[in-house]
């Protein structure tokens, strides 16, 4: 079986992952409910188009981009760290699949988690937007706004964020020997990471080493300062948006390369 096709029947039979993306996605499923309150209690209709929905489509998202990685964390530390400490890997191995394979698998299974998650999630914020507007003036100032051309930019900039962090995470569960120490390797690492960015900023002579990794990213907000622009229909193509989208795709790229240099040299 494709590696890939098989990492992701595992996560649709594992009631766990079910479960995780409810959790991603519950800020998401509360817009709508929320939007129809907000109505019946009166709330003007342009102040829902103008205000209260664009809130809450940011506030989903952000509360989302929040538990994501750590929703990742349970299905990567399974996936990588625990399948390693309980033999389940030497059963995938015998199998005829290269180990870039299926490495690929595992990490794709948690991209396509991402994206499923991140998918939904638009889904439910834009039937929000239909129940805080729909037949009302409201609706024709959020048609007006640009949404069709701002949203895909926002997401595009989410789910590239979202990819670095399950590459980085996949790294540290393909160097941990357990689940265990695999979680306390996420947390050590990125604090000891943090750290180092946030000094080298207090020096004139090593600001460049806060550019180095994704850790830059998180200290500004996992590209949401971006994303901010999405949530009102202002987001536009230019060259701080195209650096954003191409830092994180080089995040993922050199987070994806050490993650297999580490998952190919593991002991099964």
């Amino acid at each position: 079986m494709n590696p890939l096709r098989f990492e992701v029947a595992c996560l649709a039979r594992a009631r766990g992952s079910w479960i995780a993306l409810v959790l991603a996605c519950a800020p998401a499923i509360a817009v709508p409910p929320a939007m129809l309150l907000m109505r019946h209690w009166g709330a003007s209709h342009q102040g829902l188009a103008r205000v209260w929905w664009p809130t809450a489509f940011y506030l989903a998202l952000t509360a989302q981009a929040a538990m994501l990685p750590l929703l990742q964390m349970y299905l990567l530390g399974d996936s990588l760290a625990g399948q390693a400490s309980d033999n389940r890997l030497r059963t995938l191995l015998l199998c005829p699949v290269s180990r870039l394979g299926l490495y690929l698998g595992k990490l794709g299974a948690a991209s396509i988690f991402s994206a499923v998650s991140v998918a939904l999630s638009i889904l439910f914020i834009l039937a929000g937007g239909i129940c805080a507007t729909a037949g009302t003036e409201g609706w024709d100032f959020v048609l007006s706004r640009g949404y069709e051309r701002a949203i895909p930019l926002g997401i595009a900039i989410y789910l590239a964020a979202q990819l670095a962090l399950t590459a980085y995470e996949a790294l540290v569960f393909s160097l941990a020997g357990s689940l265990k120490t695999g979680l306390l390797g996420v947390a050590a690492l990125t604090g000891a990471m943090l750290a180092v960015q946030l000094g080298a900023y207090q020096s004139e002579n090593f600001k460049w080493a806060g550019h180095l990794t994704f850790t830059y990213h998180y200290v500004h907000g996992l590209g949401f300062e971006i994303l901010a622009g999405a949530t009102t229909g202002r987001l536009e193509a230019g060259e701080l948006y195209g650096k954003a989208l191409a830092a994180f795709l080089a995040d993922a790229a050199l987070f994806a390369g050490l993650g297999y240099w580490a998952f190919r040299r593991r002991e099964v």
